[in-house]
């Protein structure tokens, strides 16, 4: 059962936004090679648009829509999520206020938005009618949010001093689960049975969602993203993305990312929707000195990484893969935009 405590605002509303070419046979050869150079790009990961989004060092998450063609992206200095129309790759209307917005979630079935933000609140928004549908305090600088799938929980990583989860829905409602370290990020295995929570330490903690009870496995640096694809689950690292059997929860495989030299954080990932590509944004070295300006394209059934690095805006923190299979995204930390590029249309092998 969802709570149902309200703000005590009123709910937010937004406004809704032949000729004909004769060509000689000569020109048909010529016009074969300018299609065949026009498509190529395109499964190179070929950046098409930049979309300003808001001031430098203001933008945060993004995540998308898996039923509908949107992106929604976290403006954290102007109170509100952009919202992105994937078939123009344009900012279609604002979702606002959303007071200070930070990590975002999206239901399976596409109609709920889920905000955390930096007053320590999840928020629980309609995307069919943009109102409000519950606000819940949590624990301490709330993080990425975790939706179960059938909708019924939401699993909050907060950096509180203890490092927990705090469940809203579901048999674990209104506790506060203790992982450690500095939580980042939450995702649920597809029976809901368990969560996985990065933890910015060598510890990637599961929960069980029955009892509570957690168990963590030991990884080679700390963890902050993560991407699940049937029973498998990718945990980005410190230069590495570790590949987890959730069956067994062991690590398979290790992914060694093309970084600059150095030790440099990799954020959140995107997975596109058949799972086959998981892209990797490199934000910032260890001593956050460098701020990088690429995102790894990584081969889910090969677990290596294809071809170059595409490059983005500066910082990427997070990237989406648009549920049309069309177009990726990344919000760019330091340059406050979004940068559109397509996905990688080859088969895996």
């Amino acid at each position: 059962n969802k709570p149902q405590l309200q703000r005590n605002t009123p709910f937010r509303f937004v406004n809704l936004l032949k000729r004909d070419l004769f060509l000689s046979l000569r020109a048909i050869p010529f016009l074969i090679v300018l299609a065949s150079l026009a498509i190529q790009p395109a499964v190179r990961g070929q950046v098409v648009k930049t979309i300003p989004v808001t001031a430098p060092k203001e933008i945060l998450s993004i995540v998308p829509n898996p039923v509908y063609s949107e992106v929604y992206v976290a403006d954290l200095q102007n109170d509100r999520v952009a919202v992105i129309d994937t078939g123009s790759n344009q900012i279609s209307f604002f979702i606002h206020p959303v007071f200070e917005p930070f990590g975002l979630g999206v239901s399976s079935d596409g109609n709920t938005l889920y905000v955390t933000d930096k007053h320590d609140f999840l928020e629980a928004i309609s995307l069919t009618t943009c109102t409000t549908l519950f606000l819940v305090p949590v624990d301490k600088a709330p993080q990425l949010p975790g939706i179960s799938s059938d909708g019924c929980t939401v699993y909050v990583p907060c950096q509180s001093p203890t490092g927990t989860v705090v469940p809203v829905g579901g048999p674990l409602s209104g506790t506060s689960i203790r992982v450690g370290g500095s939580p980042v990020q939450a995702v649920f295995n597809h029976g809901n049975t368990s969560a996985y929570v990065t933890t910015q330490t060598k510890k990637l903690a599961i929960i069980n969602t029955a009892t509570g009870s957690v168990t963590k496995i030991a990884t080679p640096t700390p963890t902050y993203g993560l991407a699940m694809t049937g029973a498998t689950l990718f945990v980005t690292g410190i230069n590495e993305v570790f590949v987890i059997n959730t069956n067994t929860n062991t690590i398979v495989d290790t992914i060694r990312v093309p970084t600059p030299p150095g030790k440099w954080f990799l954020d959140p990932p995107g997975l596109t929707p058949d799972g086959a590509f998981l892209y990797v944004p490199v934000e910032v070295n260890t001593s956050f000195s460098i701020e990088n300006d690429t995102v790894v394209v990584i081969n889910t059934k090969a677990r290596k990484v294809a071809g170059e690095p595409i490059s983005v805006g500066l910082a990427p923190v997070q990237v989406a893969a648009a549920a049309d299979d069309i177009y990726g995204y990344s919000s760019n930390f330091a340059d406050g935009t979004v940068t559109a590029f397509y996905l990688a249309h080859l088969h895996p092998h």
